[in-house]
């Protein structure tokens, strides 16, 4: 069972899931600016949330099943989860390397948030349609100009990942935050319709 809430006015979120064995994981997200500092990830975490009792009661019993070492007691996982719009045709020449054998793939090229679950998907799509294109290759083609085609032929799938993405990211902190995520995001009204 999965429950989830959100606490728009104030850009923070919540997710908890029983993933059996008596086992429960639970996330607590909140925009950089509502961030409450503390002397450690935990402490930050409870000051964060110290209105919200089932993000409180998930702190402590992390932290007592930590200091028990209990089965699968890996305490607290904290991280920045950042994104970037995405690169559409028009634009993302200025990013291509223009010559030499080097490219990026993966959230490196394009990075969607782990609750989107598409990185990975897109990872191996990459490596997958990147060993088609090297495998084709010409005796005459350079390495380089195989890379930049095969980076012109991802932007379309890799773009759209990311609006939705970015969508699905930007929503679970409410209407407002999601509104101005849009206008600062740089995605066109034109790349949102096509989406």
């Amino acid at each position: 069972a999965l429950s989830a809430s959100k606490d728009s006015s104030v850009g923070r979120t919540v997710c908890f899931m029983d993933v059996g064995g008596d086992k429960l994981y639970w996330a607590a997200g909140c925009l950089d600016g509502g961030i409450v500092k503390g002397d450690d990830d935990a402490e930050s975490c409870a000051a964060t949330f110290k209105n919200y009792p089932d993000v409180m009661a998930c702190l402590e019993a992390t932290r007592e099943e930590a200091e028990a070492g209990g089965a699968g007691a890996g305490g607290m996982y904290t991280s920045r989860v950042l994104d970037r719009g995405p690169l559409f045709p028009d634009d993302a020449e200025r990013f291509m390397a223009p010559a030499g054998p080097v490219t990026l793939l993966g959230d490196a090229a394009h990075p969607v948030i782990p609750s989107f679950g598409q990185g990975a998907n897109l990872a191996l799509e990459d490596a997958a349609e990147l060993a088609i294109a090297m495998a084709g290759r010409g005796k005459t083609q350079s390495v380089a100009s195989v890379l930049r085609a095969w980076e012109r032929s991802r932007l379309g799938r890799t773009a759209q990942a990311q609006i939705a993405s970015f969508i699905s990211g930007s929503k679970s902190y409410g209407e407002a935050k999601f509104a101005e995520a849009m206008r600062l995001s740089g995605i066109s009204p034109d790349a949102l319709a096509r989406h």
